[in-house]
């Protein structure tokens, strides 16, 4: 859905994750999303190459924070209608019943991980 922009979904779940929190360490980011330390940073370093994030120093130099850039900042709305006119043609089979429905499951599941 968003490889027209030159994204993967992995890559998309990182930048929207920044987006929603904020600036956040390398470590802290990777917990979030229950991804491995070398896994993440493998990602943050295409997404770094691409302009999308920026990694500095925290105070101890072992920390690394990721912030996104401002070209990421820029196409942010895009990629965001994007994904939620994809969310939608996903739902648009199931009763807005059924959605509520599936929506409290995905919290219950999400809740227990």
């Amino acid at each position: 859905m968003l490889e027209a922009y030159g994204l993967f979904s992995s890559e998309w779940t990182i930048i929207n994750s920044i987006k929603i929190h904020g600036e956040m360490t390398q470590s802290a980011l990777a917990d979030y999303l229950n991804i491995e330390q070398a896994a993440i940073s493998k990602s943050l370093g295409k997404l770094e190459k691409k302009g999308l994030i920026e990694r500095r120093i925290g105070m101890d130099k072992r920390e690394k924070y990721v912030l996104l850039s401002q070209t990421a900042l820029k196409q942010y709305p895009e990629w965001s209608k994007v994904i939620a006119a994809h969310r939608e043609q996903i739902l648009a089979s199931l009763q807005e019943e059924e959605q509520k429905e599936l929506t409290q499951l995905l919290n219950k599941i999400q809740g227990k991980v």
